[in-house]
């Protein structure tokens, strides 16, 4: 859900740890969740690497698990989508509160 940094063994490790930090503050915690924003093409089509190192590059709606979640902002409103069961799913909204 976040671009969590990654690990580099280094003699001086607080940038990383301040990194890391800065992110989870802000992508996780009492304030919300930040959910990826990304377009249908970056979802369905384009090809990317296994985040998890198990498969063979795919697109990113086939390798990630079930429970998925992304912010789809090419589609006009931009939506909501999951994977449920294996299959994406536009998840309908209606005006809050």
């Amino acid at each position: 859900m976040a671009d969590i940094p990654s690990y580099i063994k280094l003699a001086d490790q607080d940038i990383y740890h301040e990194e890391l930090s800065q992110t989870l503050q802000q992508n996780f915690g009492n304030n919300g969740v930040v959910i990826p924003s990304l377009t249908n093409a970056q979802l369905t089509v384009d090809i990317v690497s296994d985040p998890f190192g198990n498969q063979a590059p795919n697109t990113l709606a086939n390798l990630m698990p079930n429970g998925s979640l992304w912010y789809v902002t090419d589609h006009a409103p931009p939506v909501l989508v999951a994977k449920i069961n294996n299959v994406l799913v536009q998840l309908q909204t209606a005006a809050y509160p």
